[in-house]
């Protein structure tokens, strides 16, 4: 052999060796199973429904009662009523007078309600506020005028 032919022969395999050492350096670190339960993760994160974080919702109680008289709340809601009304306002859960509607309890035997559970405001008052953990349709009243009230539907 000649020099010439050794020299093509080197130049062939250094040729050869810088290829396979470049491509082995760009390959993947990981295996095609770890991508496989990366994609997988991420497809049921994805598809996962997520659940919606807690709102506070107002109601103004006027002259002329309850605005909004309905509203559709997600378990977990907060609905706080405030009075702008001449009278007195105290919420309650129908039906009226006993308020039992929400908590299954009269009103004399949730009152003071120390528990948060009776969807009542148990005394007269500016503003109340009650977060709803009961899914349902709640009926509600001015338990100072009851013929004003409204609906709240929890989903």
């Amino acid at each position: 052999m000649n020099n010439k032919t050794i020299l093509a022969i080197v130049f062939i395999i250094i040729i050869i060796a810088g290829t396979w050492i470049l491509m082995k350096s760009r390959a993947p670190s990981a295996s095609i199973e770890n991508n496989a339960a990366l994609l997988q993760e991420a497809f049921v994160a994805s598809s996962t429904p997520t659940t919606p974080q807690p709102k506070t919702v107002e109601v103004t109680y006027t002259d002329q009662g309850f605005s909004p008289q309905e509203l559709s709340l997600n378990l977990g809601d907060t609905v706080t009523f405030t009075n702008t009304s001449t009278g007195p306002m105290w919420v309650g859960s129908d039906a009226h007078p006993t308020h039992v509607l929400y908590s299954g309890t009269t009103l004399k035997d949730h009152c003071p309600d120390t528990t948060d559970t009776a969807f009542d405001q148990c005394s007269r008052g500016d503003t109340y506020s009650f977060t709803f953990t009961k899914a349902g349709t709640w009926k509600y009243h001015n338990h100072s005028k009851a013929a004003f009230g409204g609906t709240i539907e929890v989903k």
